[in-house]
């Protein structure tokens, strides 16, 4: 009884991150036939939970439901590894876009481990509906990683997108919908890591599935 109510407590919470689709993650949670991503999201769940646990993830979840549904500074300017310049809204077109912002890196094989995740996931999301947001003190490291995973990594000159997540230290991840709001942003973190797998798939399946009727 008790296991099942922390589980009943925290997708109320990941619903709060995910308020633009709270029907369909339910749909998908209750329905999805990949039975091991249940028992593994399950699994985490009653496995990480402690008192410091709490707390994080209390802030975490805060702090994503003020980010989103927010209109994005889509003047932000954007510099690239070989110095060129250009705005997000050149970025974005008329699409949705799923936007990866890892500033802010605390944990190195977290960083790896989302970011080997992303790139799988872009061979149905699309890599050109993906941006990459960071910032280098060197270039050389900017381009390695650049190389290494096949992808232009962008970094913000001065502005900001204007969402309450970019004054904290965290990795995030969001997607910016064809009216340049922010939607569904999620801090990727160790405690539930497949909870990511079920993001990824919802964020398929509203934006950027060719066969959606939405």
């Amino acid at each position: 009884m008790k296991n099942s109510t922390i589980i009943y407590k925290l997708i109320i919470l990941i619903l709060a991150i995910l308020n633009v689709f709270q029907a369909f993650l339910v749909y998908q949670f209750k329905n999805n036939s990949d039975h091991s991503v249940k028992k593994s999201f399950t699994a985490d769940v009653i496995d990480s939970l402690s008192v410091n646990d709490t707390v994080l993830l209390n802030e975490i979840f805060e702090i994503a439901e003020r980010s989103s549904d927010k209109k994005i500074n889509t003047n932000v300017r954007l510099l690239t590894s070989y110095g060129d310049t250009l705005s997000l809204s050149e970025l974005l077109g008329d699409k949705a876009k799923l936007v990866f912002d890892f500033e802010h890196i605390g944990c190195k094989t977290c960083f790896d481990q989302e970011m080997n995740r992303i790139i799988n996931y872009s061979g149905i999301i699309g890599q050109d509906n993906i941006i990459y947001i960071s910032k280098y003190q060197s270039k050389r490291e900017w381009v390695v990683l650049e190389k290494k995973y096949g992808i232009s990594i962008y970094s913000k000159e001065v502005e900001k997108f204007g969402l309450p997540v970019e004054d904290g230290y965290y990795p995030y991840i969001f997607v910016i919908d064809d009216n340049a709001k922010s939607q569904g942003l999620y801090i990727p973190t160790t405690l539930f890591y497949s909870m990511g797998n079920l993001y990824y798939s919802i964020v398929y399946n509203k934006y950027f599935n060719p066969s959606d009727t939405h």
